[in-house]
């Protein structure tokens, strides 16, 4: 029976192998020759990496470290795997390369995976791989060649319940539309205000409800000036430039959106620590 583990090392495979190829292209940019690279991914230590194919990459993947939720029929799960890689000397930073091009495109990106027929949803936080040690000599059916080791690491989290995904948001100011990226933290919260009172000869303490407050929080970590609209915009309400006349809040529950409007909002910007956020509370 197939593991999450198993079949992700099989995508990671078809995803190195795609990305290790060298196309040949004609004056009409038209592919004419494609040299492929086979990857080779197992999780047996005994194994002899590069033993059958000297210009293949072996990679040998180790997991198991796999911590489950706590919380009674919750799958939550986090796989800590590590790759060691083998390869000939010479082309580490082709590998290493195609490693860091999956890192870029996947890293932190909500994915589904089918597992003897149950669908996953997983995000993976990928490590910048590593050189280790020097080149050494390895006997391979071919002949002896000089190889090398880096070292990569994948955390992935993966569940069929939980929710793993950022929050699904929009904004809209002054009836301009932004999309919330760049989610760091995000709170609701609904609160029932009520009015105490005391009947008539009784020692109890009742209470009327009267209203609702709901509040929305968001922490965005901060991009530089120019890539993300909705935090330029509030960069310059923050200054003084722009100003706000209303704010509605875009929610996305699945495919269903709820628009709302809201009656008040702080919004300012905090730098500690090496880096900077935008907080953004909003009520109504």
């Amino acid at each position: 029976m197939a593991t999450f583990e198993s079949v992700f090392a099989d995508l990671l495979q078809n995803e190195l192998e795609e990305r290790l190829k060298i196309e040949t292209l004609d004056e009409d940019e038209n592919v004419v020759e494609t040299e492929e690279t086979n990857v080779i991914i197992s999780n047996d230590v005994q194994w002899h990496p590069l033993n059958d194919d000297a210009n293949s990459v072996g990679i040998v993947l180790r997991g198991g470290n796999e911590t489950k939720s706590e919380v009674l029929d919750y799958d939550l799960n986090t796989l800590m795997l590590t790759a060691t890689i083998f390869v000939k000397s010479n082309n580490i930073q082709r590998i290493i390369s195609a490693c860091n091009e999956i890192a870029a495109a996947d890293n932190a990106v909500l994915k589904t995976l089918t597992v003897n027929g149950i669908e996953y949803n997983y995000k993976g936080i990928y490590s910048t791989p590593y050189v280790v040690g020097s080149p050494y000599e390895l006997r391979t059916k071919s002949g002896t060649i000089k190889a090398i080791n880096a070292i990569w690491a994948i955390n992935i989290s993966y569940s069929t319940k939980g929710i793993i995904e950022q929050p699904n948001a929009k904004l809209i100011i002054n009836d301009t539309e932004y999309s919330v990226n760049y989610i760091a933290r995000y709170e609701g919260a609904s609160t029932l205000n009520s009015e105490p009172y005391q009947a008539e000869e009784r020692k109890t303490l009742y209470y009327s409800p009267r209203s609702h407050t709901y509040t929305y929080h968001f922490v965005l970590q901060c991009v530089k000036n120019g890539l993300n609209t909705l935090q330029d915009k509030l960069e310059r309400v923050i200054m003084g430039i722009d100003t706000v006349s209303s704010v509605s809040l875009k929610y996305y529950i699945g495919t269903s959106a709820a628009t709302i409007p809201m009656q008040t909002w702080t919004i300012s910007k905090v730098w500690e620590g090496g880096s900077a956020a935008i907080d953004i509370i909003l009520s109504r």
